[in-house]
């Protein structure tokens, strides 16, 4: 013996039950793509923000460099000048 066949009633019923899972379900589809956009637009403005402190930190590395190796040089020239100074007594 197979399943009963669902009365008229019933089959309404169920009919209204999966109309009301198929909203639900297509609700939640929409709200899923709108966080899926937010979250996408937040990962590229934080990215954005990463690159931007990265390129200020590596310009201020490159200006301590600079100023590091610049500071030797003077170094150098005033010890260069020392040892002239004292040659020349």
């Amino acid at each position: 013996m197979g399943p009963a066949a669902p009365s008229g009633s019933d089959a309404a019923e169920v009919a209204v039950a999966v109309a009301e899972l198929v909203d639900r379900g297509t609700a939640l589809l929409v709200q899923l793509r709108s966080d899926h956009r937010a979250t996408t637009a937040s990962t590229r403005r934080s990215r954005a923000h990463t690159a931007e402190t990265k390129a200020h930190m590596d310009r201020q590395q490159l200006q301590l460099h600079n100023l590091q190796y610049e500071r030797q040089h003077l170094l150098d020239q005033i010890e260069a000048c020392r040892r002239l100074e004292y040659a020349a007594r």
